[in-house]
């Protein structure tokens, strides 16, 4: 077996029956020094010797080293065992409120939809639970509701469900599409297509009336710039698109999925990941990726989200109409 860190890309496995890419927590680094001792020795403490938990362990090494590159120096660098089950807790409790959050703006999009309609279903865990929501609704209001997904998974969970789904190309106009958002701006700019479906997500987009993103709170922001943007190519031409990403001081990133593969879209494609340079002009660099020979679209969406729903035990609603 092997074990490898790659860096701000987190820590790599594989052994005879599974191998894996495990992911780095997002810190303030301060100094590097004793990351990898702390990693090596907190997984060892870890590792059972047959491997079973050999996932659980490296995340567990992964918080250790996340909290030793926050504080300077070596030894006193390394954290103690309740350090870092502290951060564990913290970081699962975070994740439960997101839960939580997502949950609530799907609902809260649910009881939105008229009947009578064609609806375009989301992508992601977030448009899961809507998807779940909304076939509630369905089913105890007897709905006259068609739907189109925009994502493979989530016509498996529609088509589980037992929800009227309808070819995207048997149509001209979607009424309504809900769906969530990578991250979104105050001006409800986003990014979207994280979950691998950019460029079905974007054409359904397109073909609707109106669209509705529901997010948690951790998804709105001030700005994009700072943030992944992920790029759908062709595989064939990838890689004249990661240079040309280069070389334009992007810092272009091959998406991977979690086992260390590289990670194909719905549509057969790759994506790669850019970061938003600061005071970007959106609208140009939308207009410039696409003129790359190779891109099959980006996850940019401009002037398209109508309304904006954030999850919280206090919903917050934003229309476009509102914006000044």
């Amino acid at each position: 077996m092997v074990i490898i860190t790659v860096g701000g890309r987190g820590s790599f496995f594989a052994t005879p029956d599974d191998h894996a890419l495990i992911p780095p927590f997002p810190a303030k680094v301060v100094d590097t020094t004793a990351a990898g001792d702390t990693f090596i020795g907190s997984l060892a403490s870890q590792l059972e010797i047959d491997l079973s938990n050999i996932r659980k362990a490296m995340l567990y090494a992964s918080h250790a080293s996340s909290l030793t590159i926050q504080v300077a120096g070596a030894q006193n660098s390394i954290p103690t065992r309740e350090a870092i089950l502290n951060v564990i807790n913290q970081d699962q409790m975070t994740k439960t409120e997101i839960e939580k959050q997502k949950a609530q703006a799907a609902a809260y999009a649910a009881k939105l939809v008229p009947d009578h309609i064609v609806l375009g279903l989301g992508s992601g865990t977030t448009a899961a639970y809507f998807v779940k929501a909304i076939n509630q609704r369905i089913n105890d209001e007897h709905l006259d509701i068609q739907c189109v997904a925009t994502s493979v998974g989530t016509e498996k969970l529609a088509e589980k469900l037992g929800m009227r789904m309808l070819d995207v190309n048997t149509i001209d106009q979607v009424d309504l599409t809900v769906d969530g958002a990578d991250v979104v701006d105050h001006q409800l700019n986003g990014i979207k297509g994280g979950g691998a479906a950019l460029l079905f997500e974007k054409l359904v987009a397109d073909m609707s009336k109106q669209n509705i993103w529901i997010v948690d709170q951790s998804k709105y922001t001030d700005s994009l710039a700072g943030h992944i943007l992920p790029i759908e190519v062709i595989p064939f031409g990838g890689m004249g698109v990661f240079r040309y990403l280069k070389e334009n001081g992007y810092q272009p990133e091959f998406r991977f999925k979690d086992n260390g593969d590289v990670l194909e879209t719905d549509s057969g494609n790759y994506l790669i990941n850019i970061i938003i340079p600061k005071d970007a002009d959106l609208e140009k660099l939308s207009i410039d990726l696409k003129k790359q020979t190779g891109v099959v679209e980006h996850g940019l969406f401009l002037n398209v989200c109508d309304e904006l729903i954030i999850g919280g035990d206090q919903i917050k609603t934003i229309k476009r109409s509102d914006l000044k």
